[in-house]
């Protein structure tokens, strides 16, 4: 009897293990502030900005204001819409990186780089009703 208590035991422990796993996998996705430094550092950006080394895993990228993010990955049916926790604040663009239809990496931009919130401010989701592939150049219009 004594063995068969220890190998329940284990099977639940297992369960809990495995479902807590799915748990945590299921958790929100916080945004990045060592991206959100680093784009912040870009100096250079007369021949416009290029995302491209920002994050590691990405096919396209969503620009788009705090405040509508939340309506323009729902609207491009986001898989994990759900799990991007964004709060609106005034003159902050979320940067959005997207692979296989999932967001994997977000950062928010805030105008204390003027320049450089102002060049992604024109490609900004809600306006261009895009999102961008890697290798883009956001150019000042």
């Amino acid at each position: 009897m004594s063995t068969i208590r220890k190998s329940l035991a284990l099977i639940l422990s297992l369960v809990i293990v495995c479902l807590f796993a799915v748990g945590c996998s299921q958790s929100e996705l916080k945004p990045s502030y060592s991206i959100a430094m680093e784009i912040g550092k870009i100096q250079d950006t007369e021949n416009g900005i290029n995302l491209d080394s920002y994050s590691n895993s990405w096919d396209n990228v969503l620009i788009d204001s705090s405040y509508d993010v939340k309506t323009a990955v729902e609207n491009l049916k986001i898989d994990n819409a759900d799990k991007v926790s964004v709060t609106g604040y005034d003159d902050t663009l979320v940067v959005a990186f997207i692979k296989d239809n999932s967001i994997t990496d977000y950062a928010f931009i805030d105008d204390e780089n003027k320049e450089v919130f102002d060049i992604l401010f024109d490609y900004m989701y809600q306006n261009t009703g895009k999102i961008y592939p890697k290798g883009t150049l956001f150019e000042k219009n």
